[in-house]
């Protein structure tokens, strides 16, 4: 046999694609914040009344690569799949994005939670403008930069049929 070589960082597939267990080829690495783990993520969904017991109502097994906020939907059509679509769904920032309180809100379903912060690359870096240092009005489909330009043009973005963004165009 030959000698093997590890690879570095850079050169290894996404861990959405890699192998994370010789015992279970579906099993994926992740991180969230401080905490890494091999294996799946479960997503569970339980009762809150204040006068009863809280029971866990649904759960919801995704590889664990999978963003919390792409696994709403999973879990909204779980528990709807059950005849229990909750009016309320409280939840933590991972879930809580602009596209998953307008979907669920379409569901009848009001959620609740703490909206991510912009993560774009301008905001980490603390350089150029983030979503933040615009004034943006939907109803009117307008934009103003902080120089005070208003947007030239305003166009809905899709991808496989579906409303996914807004391209925002300002004149040079």
């Amino acid at each position: 046999g030959g000698t093997g070589t590890w690879r570095s960082a850079a050169e290894l597939a996404p861990a959405a694609d890699r192998c994370a267990s010789p015992s279970d080829a579906d099993a994926r690495f992740s991180v969230t914040r401080s905490t890494e783990w091999s294996g799946y993520t479960v997503h569970l969904s339980e009762t809150c009344p204040a006068d009863l017991p809280h029971l866990i109502a649904h759960g919801e097994t995704t590889a664990a690569t999978l963003p919390d906020c792409e696994a709403l939907e999973l879990v909204h059509a779980g528990m709807a799949g059950r005849g229990l679509t909750p009016g309320e769904h409280l939840v933590d920032g991972g879930y809580a994005t602009v596209e998953a309180v307008g979907r669920a809100a379409t569901e009848g379903i009001a959620l609740v939670g703490p909206v991510a912060v912009d993560s774009s690359p301008q905001a980490r870096a603390g350089r150029g403008f983030d979503r933040s240092a615009f004034a943006v009005d939907g109803d009117a489909r307008t934009a103003v930069c902080p120089a005070g330009r208003t947007s030239a043009t305003w166009s809905d973005t899709t991808a496989d049929g579906d409303r996914v963004g807004v391209a925002i165009v300002f004149s040079t």
